[in-house]
This record gives structure tokens, C-alpha cells and sequence, in this order.
């Protein structure tokens, strides 16, 4: 996947489980890419655009 690079757009935290999703995009809810960190470790991640794919060619 090409990293992106800087903050992202959105920042959403959750208390249970803790974790936090960082979302790139122009709107919280139609994003392009998402991330969700349990103790500062990426444990998913969601790709909603065709802008970018994942090194095993997941898109």
C-alpha cells in the first residue's frame, strides 16, 4: 500500500474496546481509507476508494 502521509482527516476514538480509527477522506462517513489502532498497533484496516491498494495487490 502507499502510505499516506500526514494526520489524517478524522479521528474517531472509542472506549470498548479501546482503539481509535484514523480515516482519510473528505467525509467521516464516505472515506477512503481507514485504520483502526489498538494500543498504537494498526489491527485493521479498510480500503473504501480504488486510489490505493495494498502491497499483496488487495484494493
Amino acid at each position: 500500500m502507499k502510505w499516506l502521509v500526514g494526520k489524517p482527516d478524522f479521528i474517531e476514538t472509542i472506549q470498548k474496546p479501546e482503539s481509535s480509527y484514523y480515516i482519510y477522506g473528505n467525509d467521516e462517513q464516505h472515506y477512503d481509507v481507514e485504520f483502526r489502532l489498538v494500543t498504537g498497533k494498526v489491527k485493521r484496516y479498510l480500503i473504501a476508494s480504488d486510489k490505493y491498494e495494498a502491497a499483496q495487490g488487495i484494493s
